[in-house]
């Protein structure tokens, strides 16, 4: 359902509604109480992850040759693994300093700030 969303609407568009749907599948969590409510953040949060990879993938490649578009999207990749892995270190300290629920609301914040950056950066 959401596989061409990036075509129909834009990158900067997509990565920001996701990076928004994100922040918001995260705050749900980190206010939940009981499973149902945790399960609701946990399908926004897949709702908003689905499409954020190939919108940020093609913002990242999109001024690229086309013979460096392989490499660039590589590089990406291993970018993102790399903060994806260092997230998670931040956020066991984070976690051990305010507490889990404190920590994901402060990633679900970075989120939504994320969602701004993108798009008053603008297509080019």
């Amino acid at each position: 359902a959401l596989a061409d969303l990036v075509d129909r609407i834009g990158a900067e568009v997509t990565a920001a509604a996701a990076l928004t749907t994100v922040g918001s599948g995260l705050g749900v969590l980190a206010l939940a109480r009981n499973f149902p409510v945790a399960a609701g953040g946990a399908v926004l949060l897949g709702f908003g992850f689905a499409p954020l990879f190939p919108a940020l993938a093609l913002i990242a490649t999109r001024r690229l040759e086309p013979h460096e578009r392989a490499s660039g999207v590589g590089f990406f990749a291993a970018f993102m693994d790399a903060g994806v892995a260092l997230g998670s270190m931040v956020g066991g300290v984070l976690v051990t300093a305010i507490g889990a629920g404190a920590a994901i609301g402060v990633v679900a914040a970075m989120q939504l700030v994320a969602a701004l950056l993108v798009i008053g950066g603008g297509s080019a």
